[in-house]
């Protein structure tokens, strides 16, 4: 991901973080539940057959 990205969606409060100073932190923990819950799960998925 893009820093600038990641900086939009902090300003946009999108992402989980702490502002210390003017420097951004962010929580393994807290970053990967916001994660799950942007996750798209492939609706109908068939995996291939080995021939």
């Amino acid at each position: 991901m893009p820093v600038s990205t990641i900086y939009a969606y902090t300003s946009q409060r999108q992402i989980p973080h702490y502002k210390v100073g003017k420097g951004l932190l962010f929580s393994d923990s807290k970053i990967d539940a916001w994660l799950e819950t942007k996750a798209i799960d492939p609706l109908d998925f068939v995996p291939m057959k080995d021939e």
